[in-house]
């Protein structure tokens, strides 16, 4: 069921890359993404804090377990870089999936062991998110 509009979605999704300054080229390059994010909104997976610009994760599929159960994911509208890098420790270079899921986990504040136990249509949704902070 849906929950906003297309549209009303749609402009979401443009103000926060609005706000972040993401140039045309890039948002041409993952337009992909993009729509993920739009349907997120569209179907209540994905909200967005317009006063913080910060989007909140519902998870369709909550991870639940000792000291790791999550039902949603708070992102961070900036990342300072020692941010990300303190979530990189141990991730290869060669990893680009250990690398992204690293970058949510910096996004999320969350351990890189609870991103992992994402289900994958939850991750995708963080991926496409991801995007727009490599």
């Amino acid at each position: 069921m849906e929950k906003v509009s297309e549209d009303q979605a749609r402009a979401e999704v443009n103000a926060w890359l609005d706000a972040k300054r993401v140039k045309p080229p890039k948002r041409e390059a993952h337009s992909d993404a993009i729509d993920d994010l739009v349907y997120a909104m569209v179907y209540g997976q994905l909200t967005l804090d317009s006063e913080t610009n910060e989007f909140n994760q519902k998870l369709d599929v909550p991870i639940e377990g000792e000291g790791a159960s999550t039902t949603d994911l708070k992102y961070k509208f900036r990342l300072r870089v020692n941010e990300t890098h303190s979530k990189m420790k141990g991730v290869k270079a060669n990893d680009p999936d250990g690398r992204v899921m690293a970058l949510v986990a910096a996004l999320t504040g969350k351990p890189r062991a609870i991103i992992g136990k994402l289900d994958t249509g939850d991750y995708s949704v963080a991926q496409s998110i991801a995007l727009f902070f490599l």
